[in-house]
């Protein structure tokens, strides 16, 4: 899978022992979007759990100047109807989600295999929350759509479902860093709350 590789300016700032996602909106998207900034505190938590927790809000609000740009340039306005709705999308997130987890290989038992596959899904989620309209994400995107009869035009439909199958992925590798550090795994997104590896497959 192609992830773009170009890194954004960092999000994550930390004040005391407090963390908090920061994104400035590009000035030509503030009238539409109403605010200057968007940001989220993630507590007081380790540098990697608020990296996890950042790769999260980056990936919501880069969907948020994405279709603000879109209504920026005529192609979509509040009122220009989905084929999809957001409960479906939602839907294909979770089961996208289940399936990745109930996939996962067991945890090694070395800790240097630990940490090397700790490392690796932390890579991965940084690669992967670089850009909503990365042409392989939004492929697996189609892709998954497909396999659950759900049609998709070309535009919003697809990135609101590539967005979905981000928080999706950033979710899985979260779990897999998780594992590999042999603590408590926890929903990093609250989309995925309920969604575990050993339960019942998200249905609709």
């Amino acid at each position: 899978m192609q992830i773009l590789n170009d890194r954004k300016p960092s999000r994550l700032f930390r004040r005391g022992r407090r963390w908090t996602f920061r994104a400035f909106v590009p000035e030509e998207l503030r009238a539409i979007i109403g605010k200057r900034e968007v940001w989220k505190s993630l507590g007081a938590v380790s540098h990697r759990k608020a990296l996890r927790l950042s790769h999260v809000e980056s990936v919501k609000a880069d969907a948020l100047f994405t279709e603000a740009r879109a209504k920026r340039a005529g192609s979509t306005t509040d009122d220009t109807p989905a084929l999809v709705s957001g409960a479906k999308l939602q839907q294909l997130a979770r089961s996208y989600l289940y399936r990745l987890e109930s996939e996962a290989p067991p945890v090694p038992f070395s800790q240097e295999e630990r940490e090397a596959r700790r490392d690796a899904a932390d890579d991965q989620a940084a690669a992967l929350a670089q850009g909503i309209e990365d042409a392989g994400l939004q492929g697996i995107a189609k892709a998954a759509a497909q396999e659950n009869m759900l049609q998709l035009i070309d535009g919003r439909d697809i990135l609101r479902a590539t967005e979905g199958l981000q928080r999706a992925l950033l979710e899985h590798y979260a779990g897999e860093a998780d594992r590999a550090e042999l603590v408590a795994e926890r929903a990093y997104d609250p989309l995925f709350t309920d969604v575990t590896r050993d339960g019942p497959e998200p249905v609709g």
